[in-house]
């Protein structure tokens, strides 16, 4: 039992323990002697080697920090959550929820040395709908199946599919409306296995001579 203590960096009053603090008002209460460097405050020190971690509060930030040769793991009991490797790439155990003021606009960035090259968010009008957002200028984006691309849409909104597009079930959607028409479709060929009904005129023209070849099979 040490009892009231008092030095010039250690000081015990009670059940309270200041470090660099004169008057500690918590059961240990470390204050820094400087704000520039991040190796320093509260240090622990590994065993088997000189592998450290250091907690501080250095400008203006909370920072936990590891050497650069060992990752940073935050468990529960023995199971690792969150790991976060010496390259920085952090991986989790279980699910990733964002909360807060959606006002705010909670997002999820990927950046670029600081540049934020797309966004996934809720919308700001309807918080049902969510969105996802390729925000560099003349970007695109491209979704893969394993490592094939599936699917491109480009910074004028085109959109290119390496695959084929069907419907869920056959003969069961429309391709356009009845508002909502499209100007010109341009095709190999055309397959329908039932009567299709015009509301303009046939026109055949090949492109080249003006003379295509009309047949018809039953």
């Amino acid at each position: 039992t040490l009892g009231d203590y008092n030095t010039n960096t250690l000081v015990v009053t009670g059940s309270l323990v200041g470090i660099g603090k004169g008057d500690p008002d918590y059961k240990l209460h470390v204050k820094d002697n400087q704000d520039s460097s991040v190796l320093s405050g509260i240090v622990v020190e590994r065993s088997a080697n000189t592998q450290k971690a250091y907690f501080n509060v250095v400008g203006g930030a909370a920072n936990l920090i590891a050497d650069t040769s060992i990752p940073i793991k935050l468990r529960h009991g023995s199971s690792t959550r969150l790991e976060i490797n010496t390259s920085g790439n952090s991986t989790f155990s279980g699910n990733l929820s964002t909360t807060g003021d959606f006002a705010a606009e909670d997002n999820i960035y990927l950046t670029d040395n600081g540049t934020v090259r797309a966004k996934l968010l809720l919308n700001a009008s309807d918080r049902d709908n969510v969105e996802l957002r390729a925000e560099s200028l003349g970007s695109t984006m491209k979704f893969f199946t394993v490592g094939t691309e599936a699917l491109l849409l480009d910074a004028s909104q085109n959109a290119t599919f390496t695959g084929i597009v069907k419907p869920s079930s056959n003969g069961s959607k429309d391709l356009g409306g009845a508002s909502n028409r499209w100007a010109t479709v341009y095709t190999s060929n055309i397959s329908t296995s039932t009567s299709s009904t015009f509301g303009g005129d046939i026109v055949l023209d090949d492109h080249v001579d003006s003379s295509p070849n009309l047949y018809f099979y039953n």
